[in-house]
């Protein structure tokens, strides 16, 4: 019986433990692709700590496809979406009119790119809530299983979605149909991931800072008028309360209250998606945006900072 062939490009704190509910079934191939590893056929064991136990398991990298081969089934994208530039040509070459592409990623504006690629199959973006971290670059530490949240509107791809139903009801992995457009669900959870985040960089901390801490909540909310501003520029309406409110709903309702993803590279995962986020999109509109503005001077600091400190520890090496 033939395999269904699923393929990841990203294997943190959200590919990997969805990876790892799904790769002991025998009806389904799963592989990997990283710009990291450049060996063919080579592997990478990864482990899940969750709840005291500890699951190790294996996953193969995939090889480049020749002519005789067959696309992926379905590849889910859960790299940090300031990495997509690297990975479009990949997620073109393994992919068919069929291919269902899992996007799984905070953000907007990727069916754009993938468009402009020449992308020849079906793309679902899904809002993951989840609570896990990188403990080290293979050990990857889970409080909640991740939850996808997609628009019911993606039933009328019935391949693509039976597909996703037959992997994803069989397994641990849940998922839940939303009445509101997948566009809806994207700027919601893109509005609340830029605001949230730039609040913590300049208060250090879990996202329930916002509230516990006044000026904090005070600084989240100037950031959420100015992101109400920047969606009317991409003709998208929002109300600031309701956004607001929106985001102290979801910090409110996070299963770990001082859960923080400040682990590992942080420069480079958390603040790097975030200040791809400002400087590409956000501060390229019109319009006055102090608070984000503010930030991403913050963000440049750190990175010279930290540019600065590795020169003079390889020099100390040399």
């Amino acid at each position: 019986m033939r395999k269904t062939s699923i393929l990841f490009i990203g294997l943190g704190g959200i590919g990997a433990p969805i990876a790892s509910k799904l790769i002991s079934r025998s009806d389904l191939s799963l592989s990997f692709i990283s710009k990291s590893i450049a060996v063919v056929g080579s592997t990478r064991a990864i482990t899940i700590e969750q709840a005291d136990k500890k699951q190790l398991f294996e996953i193969a990298a995939n090889a480049p496809l020749n002519e005789k081969d067959t696309a992926a089934d379905i590849i889910i994208l859960s790299c940090k979406a300031h990495q997509n530039r690297d990975i479009y040509p990949s997620v073109v070459s393994y992919s068919d009119k069929n291919t269902l592409l899992l996007v799984l990623q905070n953000g907007i504006g990727i069916s754009r790119e993938l468009a402009r690629h020449n992308f020849p199959g079906v793309t679902f973006d899904s809002v993951v809530v989840s609570s896990s971290h990188q403990v080290s670059t293979d050990v990857i530490s889970v409080q909640k299983n991740p939850e996808l949240f997609l628009s019911v509107e993606y039933q009328h791809h019935v391949k693509q979605f039976s597909l996703l139903k037959d992997i994803f009801d069989n397994s641990e992995v849940s998922y839940h149909l939303c009445q509101a457009s997948a566009e809806e669900l994207m700027w919601r959870k893109f509005a609340f991931v830029i605001c949230i985040s730039s609040a913590t960089v300049k208060f250090p901390g879990p996202c329930s800072m916002i509230i516990e801490h006044s000026l904090c909540l005070n600084f989240f909310k100037s950031l959420c008028r100015e992101f109400t501003i920047f969606a009317v520029s991409r003709k998208i309406s929002f109300d600031v309360d309701e956004l607001i409110e929106d985001g102290l709903s979801r910090v409110r309702n996070m299963p770990v209250k001082n859960y923080s993803s400040m682990t590992l590279d942080a420069l480079e995962y958390k603040y790097g998606e975030l200040e791809f986020f400002l400087e590409e999109i956000l501060l390229n509109e019109q319009g006055e945006f102090p608070g984000f503005k503010s930030i991403a001077n913050l963000l440049s600091q750190v990175r010279r900072q930290r540019q600065k400190s590795a020169t003079a520890t390889l020099s100390q090496l040399r």
